[in-house]
């Protein structure tokens, strides 16, 4: 049985030595090839390097512009539902400023802000009421783990609707941190007069999420914003002609 075994091993070492042979001879007429059309496969590769890094650096270029487009279509869009709520463009740029002002302060993504607006302009009567209601829906979100965009939306709700109408507010307790009682009824003008009360006793509670890493991030996410913002502002005139020609 041993001499059974030790002819198998030698007939395989056979084989795999003839099989390595015709591999070397492979591997070095590649090679031969390579040198005659530019000095190996690595002076291949260096030839092809610097066209990579172009068509690398042309992806990241149109990336960036097709960013910084979408951001201002995004503030264009927001800036045109104002102006109709508003009922005029220099109210609505007003409000839009405004968003963009107090988003410098507040701990959460200024596109999130901003698409949230529109529903509380809806139930303010000034820019004042405007820049109250972004405050208190930011303050409401803090203490509530709600976003900002929810905490918005209920706002609206309620001050449309009265404090019934705001059904993530009651599940999420807000209602009864405002003091509103389960079963009773409330007016909109007294929804409106307790959720400012309320507001009054949860100041600033957005502003301590400043100082987060979750606040540091989103305040550097705006600046980032704002840039492609501008950097699209100044391209889509143009842009859009294109596409309209």
């Amino acid at each position: 049985m041993a001499k059974n075994i030790e002819v198998t091993l030698t007939l395989n070492t056979r084989d795999f030595d003839r099989k390595m042979g015709s591999a070397k001879k492979s591997l070095g007429g590649l090679n031969a090839t390579a040198g005659r059309t530019g000095g190996g496969m690595l002076a291949l590769a260096g030839r092809f390097a610097p066209l990579a890094a172009a068509v690398g650096g042309a992806v990241a270029a149109f990336k960036g512009l097709t960013a910084s487009v979408e951001a201002a279509k995004k503030i264009e869009d927001i800036g045109v539902v104002l102006n109709n709520i508003v009922g005029s463009a220099e109210g609505g740029a007003a409000a839009l400023q405004l968003v963009r002002d107090v988003a410098q302060e507040l701990p959460f993504d200024l596109e999130q802000i901003a698409g949230a607006t529109p529903a509380l302009a809806t139930v303010s009567g000034t820019l004042n009421d405007l820049e109250d209601n972004i405050r208190l829906a930011a303050d409401i979100a803090a203490v509530s783990g709600l976003s900002f965009e929810d905490a918005s939306s209920q706002i609206q709700r309620a001050f449309a609707g009265g404090a019934g109408a705001a059904d993530m507010f009651r599940e999420k307790g807000v209602l009864a941190m405002a003091g509103f009682q389960a079963g009773a009824t409330y007016s909109i003008e007294e929804t409106q007069r307790k959720f400012r009360e309320f507001g009054q006793s949860i100041e600033g509670a957005a502003n301590d999420l400043n100082n987060t890493l979750g606040g540091a991030a989103s305040q550097f996410q705006d600046r980032m914003f704002n840039f492609r913002a501008a950097m699209g502002a100044a391209i889509n005139p143009e842009l859009t002609a294109f596409v309209m020609n």
